[in-house]
């Protein structure tokens, strides 16, 4: 039994001679052929007079979709069915709305474009297209570019297509016939569907997924009864879960995140002996990678050992003016001369500018800042161990100011 020709093929080395073999195809006016190529070639569109794609509308009618159901959603469950009242805030809220929106519509535009696409375009599933398996279809999904001229174009004559195929330069003409198949079936469109085990191992993994998806839903169900679907009759048993006798399973929203067994940080503990749902820190524990500060209640031993390790730079000591203005000058002054900025009669720091402080060692500077002294607190919790050390510096650069020599001014 002999098979039907299908279509003339011929090959060429590079992209630009099968960009101008496929102009020369598109003015002979053929209307069943095609360009097969290993990568896309930019221009060939053009060359060979495609119209722009339909597809991108297809894309926007599901993105304006999706967009539009999701927001509907919304509206109807939280003004209907389910409102909440979020911090007095309306319960249509439009800005909270807008991402979820436009993240449901961007994922329907791709589900409808890859669907459309494969379904609609690509006319799948067409598993024996004549090219498959051919010596034809591996050259040119891996080094060669490609034409075909199929019979069904008016006129078709296979010694002038072959002549004409050779004439722009094609190579290694040949014949593609339609598989001989037993086991095809026709399709409306007029197309062939080719049943065979990949088709099979498709249709399986489909039935799988359907079914592992319903078995979680009804292990939820039994674990959580939270799952309102799982009350729809069964479509082939017609069986529902809420039929069995003695058995009521109620309907409602996941709350799962919300009634859960925690404590809640303001408010009071049932738990905790002391009432106190916050929790302090476990006694004589450092986070992972911190030393805790060494000479503690010491500063005899922080003036002997310890020494600035940042060095001397405008930026830094800008930094270190920035922290003391922040954190110092309102008991200090601006200038540390001891000049309270607070309106207070409490309290009257020292000035920075003693004979004491100016021949301490910058370790007790930083054992002060860090511990604090007197009715000074510690500001380890608010300023970092090296903008500490930068005060230190801003606060000699003050010093120093203070009394300048004469070889400063120079």
């Amino acid at each position: 039994m002999s098979r039907k020709l299908f279509a003339i093929t011929a090959l060429f080395d590079t992209p630009n001679d099968i960009i101008s073999a496929t102009e020369k195809v598109r003015d002979r006016k053929y209307v069943n052929w095609d360009v097969n190529t290993p990568y896309p070639i930019h221009g060939m569109d053009d060359a060979m007079g495609l119209k722009p794609s339909k597809l991108a509308w297809v894309t926007m009618v599901m993105h304006l979709f999706g967009g539009c159901f999701a927001m509907g959603f919304m509206y109807i469950i939280m003004e209907h069915v389910y409102p909440l009242n979020i911090g007095g805030k309306p319960y249509f809220s439009l800005p909270a709305f807008v991402p979820i929106t436009f993240a449901f519509a961007v994922l329907n535009a791709v589900i409808g474009t890859v669907a459309a696409m494969l379904i609609g375009f690509c006319r799948l599933p067409f598993n024996n297209h004549p090219i498959n398996d051919t010596e034809y279809g591996a050259r040119t999904m891996s080094d060669r570019f490609g034409i075909v001229i199929e019979v069904d174009n008016e006129g078709f004559d296979i010694q002038e297509v072959k002549a004409f195929l050779t004439e722009i330069g094609g190579s290694e003409i040949g014949e593609l016939y339609e598989h001989e198949q037993n086991n095809i079936i026709p399709l409306p469109n007029g197309k062939t569907f080719i049943w065979n085990e990949g088709i099979f191992a498709f249709i399986l993994l489909i039935v799988a997924s359907v079914v592992s998806i319903k078995f979680y839903a009804i292990y939820n169900q039994v674990l959580y009864d939270r799952i309102p679907i799982i009350h729809v009759a069964d479509p082939i048993t017609g069986f529902k879960l809420n039929d069995l006798e003695g058995i009521n399973l109620p309907i409602g929203p996941f709350t799962w995140m919300d009634v859960q067994p925690k404590e809640k940080v303001q408010s009071v503990s049932k738990f905790f002996s002391d009432g106190h749902s916050a929790r302090e820190p476990v006694p004589h524990t450092v986070p992972r990678g911190f030393m805790p500060y060494r000479y503690s209640g010491d500063p005899a031993a922080a003036e002997a050992n310890l020494v600035n390790p940042v060095a001397i730079t405008t930026k830094f000591l800008a930094k270190g003016r920035e922290k003391y203005s922040t954190y110092c000058s309102m008991c200090h002054g601006y200038f540390g001369d001891g000049n309270v900025r607070l309106k207070t009669n409490k309290f009257a720091p020292p000035s920075l500018h003693s004979e004491k402080l100016k021949n301490a060692g910058d370790g007790i500077i930083y054992h002060v800042i860090t511990e604090g002294q007197n009715t000074m607190p510690g500001y380890a919790k608010q300023v970092s161990r090296e903008d500490r050390w930068k005060i230190v510096h801003y606060i000699r650069t003050l010093q120093r100011a203070k009394d300048a020599k004469e070889s400063d001014l120079k």
